[in-house]
């Protein structure tokens, strides 16, 4: 009885140490399972970082472009602002010009005078037989017909050249107005890229931050899986060893059954 009860409470152990050796078996699949998922998610979670972090770099590098061609923008703007000097250097230059053809137009009425004079020594016999009223009449004439022709010579310069210069003042405050319209587009511009550009700084920051969390996350639940996985790989051992010892020390008892009894 006792021999046939011992081998009951072995065959009780047995199946014991069978179910818990089972269970943690399963146990320790379901945890492989687990370093397998979580394996599987650190992957896509750094594979979406990567991605993100790539969109970031796409747009930085958009961003960048966008620098050079406002770079571009402002060395046409300084062509502009340079050609607006010149139309400036162009009027006053135009300036000097009239005061100049005022001078000369003074100077070309005394040459015609001095040279009427001439024409009258010049022609003095023909002028003899002329009375002195006709003489005088003449004269009012010729001084007539002089400041006529000077006052339409100066009148025609002074409308042509305030043509020239109303046409160049025209045109340097078009100049002047686009040059201003396009820098405040450049300054709203740059502002925007600016603010874009610390997004985007901020936003990389944080992604970097959230990848580095995640890993040693990743990394602190890996370790701890891990120990898991030593500890219930140590119990198997322990299992092992006392399931041989079992089954060493039921084959000696039931090889001496009499000295059990």
């Amino acid at each position: 009885r006792r021999a046939a009860a011992a081998g009951e409470d072995d065959d009780q152990e047995d199946y014991k140490l069978k179910q818990a050796l089972r269970e943690s078996q399963m146990e320790c699949a379901e945890l492989r399972k687990q370093m397998e998922i979580l394996t599987d998610r650190s992957k896509l979670e750094q594979t979406r970082i990567e991605t993100r972090l790539q969109a970031s770099q796409e747009e930085r590098n958009h961003l960048r472009k966008q620098l050079e061609r406002l770079q571009e923008k402002q060395q046409q703007d300084a062509a502009l602002k340079a050609q607006l000097g010149t139309a400036k250097e162009e009027a006053v230059e135009l300036r000097k010009k009239y005061e100049r053809a005022r001078g000369d137009l003074k100077q070309r009425t005394v040459d015609v005078h001095m040279l009427q004079v001439r024409v009258a020594q010049l022609c003095g016999s023909e002028l003899d037989g002329l009375t002195v009223s006709q003489l005088e009449e003449l004269e009012r004439m010729q001084s007539e017909a002089l400041r006529r022709c000077g006052v339409a010579k100066y009148v025609r310069l002074r409308q042509e050249f305030q043509e020239k210069e109303e046409h160049m003042r025209e045109d340097v405050e078009k100049m002047r107005h686009e040059f201003e319209e396009r820098m405040e587009r450049m300054k709203g511009e740059v502002q925007k890229i600016q603010e874009e550009k610390v997004h985007l700084m901020g936003l990389e920051q944080r992604l970097r931050q959230e990848f580095q969390t995640q890993v040693q996350a990743e990394q602190m639940s890996n370790e701890e899986l891990r120990i898991r996985l030593e500890t219930l790989q140590d119990g198997f051992v322990q299992l092992r060893s006392i399931l041989r010892k079992e089954k060493q020390s039921r084959v000696e008892s039931e090889r001496h059954p009499l000295d059990d009894m």
